[in-house]
């Protein structure tokens, strides 16, 4: 049996799978989500196929490949079918480590920069930048492939910044990342700890402003004031922030 399988599909015609920030991020949602209970190991999306691999047999990915592409097609609205899926086995850690990294260099393999934050890969999730459940997935390669840092994935490009003073709409747009939306509409409990968390790691702003930034209502802001900050989300949130808004130190 393979430790994993290595899984890889597109769309019929080849288009684009996510045009836009919103839309990867609804990607890794999905994928992060469905794949779980199939193994799911890491992923990656550079821009009109998808990669998986997941620790599971050759019988199990055709499963977790059916089930990924129908709820992308329904929940992302994608009318134009699947073609059929790739699938190749991991035999050995190896195999497991290059294939890991593979995943998660598929933009700079194929030249393409639209998601130069890995919005929709597992990238995010394996160094804590994002936390929309998918804690299994750093849990399970560190199991399955210890020798993997997951900081070794990150690309050059994020590596070397210092972050600066966040404003409020700074730590917004961060805080979204965290929770894969487009902004922090919503009143999920993993929306809320998001916003609490930009609260406490920007600089200090006005009520208005805060709301505006944050999707939400000038009282809804002085309820979270005094509610407790979640460490992981405030972790979360200032590696966005340092991807997104940090600065190149100097060497």
């Amino acid at each position: 049996m393979p430790i994993a399988t290595h899984i890889v599909f597109a769309l019929l015609d080849r288009r684009v799978i996510a045009t836009n920030t919103a839309e990867r991020r609804e990607y890794a949602r999905i994928v992060t989500r469905v794949g779980e209970k199939y193994g799911l190991l890491s992923h990656g999306m550079p821009d009109n196929h998808g990669h998986l691999v997941a620790a599971c047999n050759r019988a199990a990915a055709g499963q977790c490949a059916r089930a990924v592409e129908t709820a992308l097609r329904h929940g992302m609205g994608i009318a134009v079918p699947f073609s059929p899926a790739y699938f190749k086995p991991v035999n050995d850690q190896s195999h497991l480590r290059s294939v890991i990294r593979y995943v998660h260099r598929q933009a700079a393999h194929h030249g393409v920069a639209t998601d130069r934050f890995g919005d929709a890969s597992s990238l995010q999730d394996l160094v804590g930048a994002r936390l929309i459940g998918g804690d299994y997935l750093s849990e399970r390669v560190a199991a399955l492939a210890p020798r993997i840092r997951p900081e070794q994935l990150v690309p050059e490009t994020l590596r070397a910044t210092s972050l600066p003073s966040l404003t409020i709409e700074q730590a917004a747009e961060a805080a979204a990342a965290t929770v894969a939306l487009a902004t922090l509409s919503g009143q999920t409990p993993r929306v809320r700890r998001a916003r609490r968390a930009a609260l406490a790691v920007a600089a200090p702003a006005g009520r208005e402003r805060c709301a505006a930034a944050l999707a939400c209502s000038p009282r809804t802001i002085t309820r979270l004031v005094g509610e407790p900050v979640v460490s992981q989300f405030a972790k979360a949130i200032r590696i966005q922030a340092s991807w997104r808004f940090g600065m190149a130190e100097a060497s």
